[in-house]
């Protein structure tokens, strides 16, 4: 079965956004890899995925089933050892919900707007090295033949932009901001990227922070208050309303208007608008002090869901 998707394989959650001739759909998997072991309690969209000759389970599961939960952060995420189990299991996600068992894909992805060049050629080759997927889904083996034909590299920041002023076609909707000069203020678990887009253009130099920033900086603050909660505990009772985060997002909020300040100094042009996305930039919104400001509604996708909106207009009649 042949798809067009946008991949980003981020550092808190990996996203596939699925184009199927027409029709779409979201794969959302948290960034955690851990060990099975004892009694295994299968529950809807746990996955794990055959790394060497053991498996591992990925994504949700591993916070509720896994002793060790590993999320490896690296400023290059070419360089985290649980990329190819994710990118795996993502991959074997899609096939299931498709239900098939033969995949045959065209994929844009994503990467910082600084990434080298080997980092852009190294996620090519790692895409294009997939031939299939072995995973457990819900407790049931499932298998998939995989061929990735067409790649493309796209920075993040630049996809969210375009899924908002895209429709599904990757023709323009939104043409009044499309033509605008917008600041796309993404604020991730661990790093917060601005980057400025002049008409669907990327221009510069944009300013990335990361590790250790981002919504991690709030998240640790609010773990201290509570007598050391561990960080996976604090993101999933802020997420269900269990826990005010307020005092925190606000000081984290302070910083990023900083950034942007420091960034806008540097400017003999200032942005229309401000575009903020990423589940941290949704967090800190109401603190930004920028006017002109719009809130994504898609952040956890905007990057997928944007790459893929660009692969239907790079291959439209694939």
């Amino acid at each position: 079965m042949y798809v067009r998707a946008g991949i980003d394989l981020g550092t808190s959650k990996v996203c596939a956004s699925v184009d199927t001739r027409g029709e779409w759909f979201n794969v959302v998997i948290p960034a955690y890899v851990g060990d099975m072991g004892g009694w295994q309690d299968w529950h809807k969209g746990d996955i794990a995925v055959r790394v060497g000759n053991d498996y591992k389970y990925v994504g949700d599961v591993v916070l509720r089933m896994s002793e060790v939960k590993g999320n490896y952060l690296k400023d290059d995420k070419m360089k985290r050892p649980t990329l190819k189990p994710l990118l795996h299991a993502l991959l074997g996600a899609v096939a299931h919900k498709m239900d098939t068992k033969s995949l045959e894909m065209d994929i844009v992805a994503t990467l910082p707007f600084d990434a080298s060049e080997k980092q852009k050629l190294e996620m090519t080759q790692m895409l294009k090295g997939v031939r299939n997927t072995d995973c457990i889904i819900e407790g049931v083996p499932h298998t998939a033949n995989v061929k990735i034909n067409r790649v493309e590299i796209k920075p993040e920041g630049l996809c969210s932009w375009f899924n908002y002023v895209l429709d599904d076609y990757g023709k323009v909707k939104k043409e009044n901001l499309a033509s605008k000069m917008a600041l796309v203020v993404c604020l991730g678990l661990y790093h917060l990227n601005l980057v400025m887009v002049d008409a669907g253009r990327l221009i510069g130099p944009p300013v990335s922070r990361s590790l250790p920033y981002g919504l991690s900086l709030a998240h640790e603050a609010i773990c201290r208050k509570e007598d050391g909660a561990e960080m996976w505990e604090v993101d999933k009772l802020l997420r269900e309303g269990r826990l005010d985060g307020s005092e925190a997002f606000a000081k984290l909020a302070d910083q990023v208007n900083t950034a942007i300040d420091n960034l806008l100094s540097r400017q003999t042009r200032k942005p229309d608008l401000y575009y903020a996305t990423g589940g941290g930039g949704i967090a800190v919104y109401k603190w930004l002090k920028q006017n002109d400001k719009i809130a994504s509604p898609s952040p956890v996708t905007d990057d997928a869901e944007g790459a893929r909106k660009i692969a239907v207009a790079l291959w439209p009649q694939a």
